[in-house]
């Protein structure tokens, strides 16, 4: 079997962070992430990563190739 292509989960560690900075960081990696393309030919058909925010809370940020579901 081939190894799996999620070696590695982004994490962006915010707990330290006020009200303005976390809203910016998340602007910045919802801009950078809604424009991600994963490499399909090399097994690349999703992507998790993880936001730790203030107050214990996670953010999951996950992206999916729709080329691997069948969506109707």
């Amino acid at each position: 079997m081939k190894e799996g292509f999620l070696r590695d989960i982004v994490t962006y560690d915010c707990r330290e962070y006020d009200k303005a900075a976390v809203n910016n960081k998340m602007t910045e990696v919802r801009e950078a992430l809604s424009h991600r393309v994963l490499n399909i030919q090399a097994g690349e058909v999703a992507s998790i990563q993880l936001s730790l925010l203030p107050d214990d809370i996670i953010r999951l940020h996950m992206n999916f190739s729709l080329i691997v579901a069948d969506v109707k």
